[in-house]
């Protein structure tokens, strides 16, 4: 709509024009020319010294204040006029009267007081009474110095008038103006909490005065006038009928709320502001802003049809402006408008309803929020266009034939609205030529309507997203320092040097060009592309022109090695061809641009880098070989695509799968747990108490055969004398059992990572004596051992079940121990495997078997009550693994390996029996061996990926070749029969320890 006068007039809007001609009624320098008058004429009064005081007489002979015999001093009072009971309560007070105070004791009645003219110069009017005085302006009062008007009822009368000076205070009067009667304040003087109604009257603030927190009315034809630098505080009024508000010189509307009520209107003229006032326009109520004032940092709501005009040079400051239509009638909704010379400033403008500007108004750096059923309208500009910081919503956007210049204030936004050539004229829409519509500043502008505006579409700076269509648009151009994206339709497109087209919108897709493409020589095309093989792409119906340009490549977690990504199609042809392309380095890659005669594609080719030059440890070259000749799949691709070999490194790493090879080392290892076990317990005497070794281990039933003489059935031979061979006894039979729990690590041998373990398990046997000196038995038992290779993300949990057969004899000072153990193993894997462009959980389920036979020799001796014992050992250990398959992307498959390592142990056993004080026997023993481990003590195991390839052989934690044995713990008889034992079991090597501790129970029957 064009608006004008006439228009306005028939919408039932209070116009700019009404608006502006009532603001011009009443100057700066005009509004407060009768305040000022009053004040002087005030001054020239005759007076008398204010010293004199008189109270008003209880029955005076008239009601006049100036007869003197009506006062109890026989003179009338210049200083405090005192009120107290009295048979005449109204009083008049003809011009001249001076007075500093009226006060009213508490008895005082209701008194009306009509003033002919009358100035305060003390305190005011003091009120002790319950009632409140009413003064009746018949020509004038004014209040001077500090007075105050207390809660003093005073109504105006046709031409009278009221006037505040000083630090003077309206207090918490009621105050009425009618017809052409004023109520001033100037100097510094306030309103305070006083309640004041312009009824057809005049309100006037000049000077510095104040508001305050009055609640002021304007009704009929009333004015309420705020001059010079005056204030409307923290006041509240309400503008009826039509009353006028008007701010004039440097005024400021304070903190204050203002609603213009139907027919009202407030005005901001010359440098006034409106604040930090909350103003509410209702329906046919209105505010101008005018020459050069501001709206600051006000709120202004229009309702159902309130209006806010902006003219002459004003400007919307910081303001928040809400134009609201919530009317369900079917009238006129609300205006804001922008008319000649004005502009939005930094406003914030929330439009439901009709947004205009017109002439050669601005929207500065205004964000302008159009929701649906909102207008946006500068069809009627004077000039080619405007600028506005940003705009947003679903509102609808009328250009005409101008410009929009959008995005000075570094927003991002989005205008799912349509943005049109519409002309709003006369209350309908006509179509015009020629919108357009230009991007500046750094923000990001989303268009997702199908906009039809016909002019041409500039991105200068920040971003233009169209998710919707701007294919009317006669060219769309891309500046240097602009960005062209969106998964819309754009119409004929020439990207400039300088300037980027990017397709998407966050995520791959394709923009379409309805029309003619161009590259210039410094342009750049943006294309995001990902593993799956899709990548962002630009679609033209017609002829894409490459004059250079450089396309930018950025990969989404990963891409497609050696798959043509489609990222043009042009068809009416493509001509010419990008000069570069650029995107992340790569070790293994060579990207290239093709083209054919329609499309420009992107493929990713392995170069003649192999995988496997890389690596620089063991498994990482056999990993990276082993990938390699996969040739495909997500790891092949996220590894093709490493910027660094050392990136590469890093992967491999974590594609190796080295935990296999370290489980099948801790299977190995740890077979000690079973022989240990048998060994210790064949160890333990056949319970004679001259048994070559009747005090060695702390856990067996020596002692309960023992006989008086103590647990070291030879302590009284001589020292470094063999131990003499066993006496006959019976058969005894024993039920043991051994709890174990072990904590462990082995170092990184710069091939296999750090590994760290744990394990716990019970181990439990029979055995039974045999012809006075041999023992036979067999055991059982479940460990159970956790392993954690942190460097590489992954663990494994092993199961153990054991079957062990013994069997020992003593002859004499020598002793012979044996057996064989089979163990079954249940192994599961997992394997967290994170590198750039890739992520993967590996997982695995499969059995393991290990057999082992074993023996010691041992050679006993006694020194005095201690017992030492060389001995020699020997274990054959292997394992065979079962095969296995992983789940995930990167899985593996491997198993069926054999391992076979032989473990020697050269050492010295310990112990010695102590008698505690209550007669009982305390053994206590130690070892001290070095054991070396040969055959496969590096452990390795052949995978492959699941996905083809060849084989590989990854290495695991090594077994540590040479470890020093330390053993240290004690027994205890706690029955005849009975036996407990703790000990600590140490194995320390250069790269490797475990820790373990064990705890042991015989039962002898």
């Amino acid at each position: 709509m064009r608006v004008s006068e006439q228009d306005r007039a028939q919408d039932g809007i209070s116009t700019g024009a009404l608006l502006a001609r009532r603001a011009r009624t009443f100057t700066g320098s005009t509004a407060m020319v009768t305040v000022w008058t009053l004040l002087l004429a005030a001054t020239l009064l005759p007076c008398t010294a204010r010293a004199q005081d008189a109270t008003w007489g209880a029955n005076p002979a008239s009601g006049d204040w100036n007869t003197a015999a009506n006062w109890s001093s026989g003179t009338v009072p210049t200083g405090t006029a005192i009120f107290g009971a009295s048979s005449r309560t109204a009083i008049g007070a003809s011009f001249p009267t001076t007075i500093g105070t009226m006060q009213f004791d508490g008895a005082a009645p209701a008194y009306t007081f009509t003033i002919g003219g009358m100035q305060v110069q003390g305190k005011g009017i003091v009120n002790s009474s319950g009632s409140a005085p009413t003064l009746v302006i018949a020509g004038f009062i004014v209040f001077f110095d500090a007075s105050t008007a207390a809660n003093a009822i005073i109504n105006n009368t046709t031409f009278s008038e009221i006037g505040f000076g000083g630090t003077s205070t309206a207090a918490n009067a009621t105050i009425t103006s009618i017809g052409s009667s004023r109520v001033g304040f100037a100097a510094s003087s306030n309103a305070g909490n006083a309640l004041i109604n312009a009824a057809g009257g005049m309100i006037e603030f000049g000077q510095s005065s104040s508001a305050a927190n009055a609640t002021i009315s304007s009704s009929g034809s009333g004015v309420i006038l705020f001059g010079e630098n005056a204030t409307a505080g923290n006041a509240t009024i309400a503008n009826t009928g039509f009353g006028q508000i008007t701010f004039a010189g440097a005024s400021s509307a304070g903190n204050a709320t203002i609603t213009n009520n139907p027919g009202s209107a407030t005005s901001f003229g010359d440098a006034s502001t409106a604040a930090n006032a909350t103003i509410i326009n209702m329906a046919g109520g209105g505010t101008n802003f005018s020459d050069t004032s501001s709206a600051a940092n006000a709120t202004i709501a229009n309702r159902d049809g309130g209006a806010t005009f902006f003219s002459a040079n004003a400007t919307a400051g910081n303001a928040i402006i809400i134009n609201t239509n919530t009317s369900s009638s079917g009238g006129n909704g609300s205006l804001l408008a922008f008319l000649e010379d004005s502009n939005a400033g930094n406003a914030t403008i929330i439009n439901n309803a009709r947004g205009s500007f017109s002439a050669n108004s601005s929207g500065g750096n205004a964000r302008f929020i159009n929701n649906a059923g909102g207008t946006f309208d500068m069809s009627n500009l004077s000039s080619a266009g405007m600028t506005i910081g940003s705009i947003e919503g679903a509102g609808s956007y009328s250009l005409g034939g101008k410009t929009l210049t959008v995005g000075s204030n570094n927003l991002g936004t989005e205008v799912s609205g349509v943005i049109s050539d519409d002309v709003i004229s006369s209350g309908s829409s006509i179509v015009s030529g020629g919108g357009g519509l230009v991007k500046v500043g750094t923000g990001m502008l989303t268009l997702s309507g199908v906009n039809s505006f016909t002019g041409a579409t500039t991105v200068n700076a920040g971003t233009l997203v169209v998710n919707g269509s701007i294919a009317t648009s006669s060219l769309t151009t891309v500046n240097s320092g602009g960005t062209l994206a969106g998964i819309g339709t754009v119409g004929a497109t020439t990207v400039a040097a300088g300037g980027t087209m990017a397709p998407g919108d966050s995520s791959i897709a394709t923009l379409n060009v309805a029309g003619n493409l161009a590259f210039a020589p410094g342009a750049f095309y943006a294309v995001d592309l990902n593993a799956a093989g899709r990548s962002d792409k630009i679609a033209a119906s017609g002829a894409a022109n490459l004059s250079g340009g450089t396309v930018q490549v950025t990969p989404m977690n990963g891409f497609a090695v050696n798959t043509p990504y489609t990222i043009l199609t042009a068809t009416g042809g493509v001509t010419g061809g990008f000069a570069a392309l650029a995107g992340p380095s790569f070790t293994f890659l060579a990207p290239t641009l093709t083209y054919d005669p329609n499309d420009v594609f992107v493929t990713f080719a392995r170069n003649n880098v192999s995988f496997a030059s890389a690596g620089q440890t063991r498994n990482q070259i056999a990993t990276g070989a082993g990938l390699d000749s996969l040739g495909r799949g997500p790891a092949f691709n996220a590894v093709a695509g490493s910027p660094t070999p050392a990136q590469a490194r890093a992967a491999f790493d974590q594609l190796s799968g080295e935990v296999h090879a370290s489980a099948a080392g801790t299977m190995l290892d740890e077979s000690r747990y079973v022989r240990d076990a048998v060994l210790g317990r064949l160890r333990q005497p056949f319970g004679r108490p001259d048994g070559s070794f009747a005090a060695m281990a702390p856990f067996g039933p020596q002692a309960v055969a023992a006989d008086g003489s103590g647990a070291l059935g030879y302590a009284s031979e001589p020292a470094f004398k063999a131990a003499p061979g066993a006496a006959p006894q019976e058969r005894i039979m024993t039920a043991w059992a051994q709890a174990v729990g072990d904590w462990g690590r082995t170092d990184s041998d710069g091939n296999a990572a750090r590994l760290r373990r744990a394990t716990g398990g019970v181990i439990s046997g029979v055995d039974a004596t045999f012809e006075e000196r041999w023992r036979l038995g067999f055991a059982g038992g479940y460990t159970q051992s956790l392993l954690n290779i942190d460097d590489r993300r992954s663990s494994a949990t092993i199961n153990n079940y054991h079957l062990a057969l013994y069997g020992g004899g003593e002859f004499g000072a020598w002793a012979l121990r044996g057996g064989a153990a089979l163990t079954w193993h249940t192994i599961d894997s997992e394997r967290t495997i994170v590198f750039p462009a890739f992520f993967d959980t590996a997982k695995a389920s499969y059995d393991a078997r290990t057999a082992q036979m074993f023996g010691e020799v041992a050679r006993g001796f006694a020194f005095g009550k201690m017992t030492l014992e060389p001995f020699a050992g020997l274990a054959y250990v292997h394992l065979d693994t079962g095969h296995f398959s992983e789940t995930g992307s990167a899985a593996l498959t491997g198993g069926g390996d054999a391992f076979a390592t032989t473990f020697t142990t050269l050492g010295l056993h310990g112990a010695s029996a102590v008698t505690l004080p209550d007669g009982k026997q305390l053994n206590v023993l130690g070892t001290l061996g070095w054991r070396h481990a040969f055959g496969d003590v590096t452990p390795e195991t052949l995978l492959a990926f699941s996905g083809g390839g060849t084989p590989f052989t990854v290495g695991g934690g090594p077994i540590a070749r040479d470890a020093l044995l330390v053993e240290v713990g004690a027994g205890f008889n706690f029955a005849r029969n009975a036996r407990v034992g703790l000990t600590y079991s140490g194995q320390l090597a250069r790269a490797a320890q475990d820790h373990a501790a064990k705890g042991e129970i015989n039962w002898k029957f």
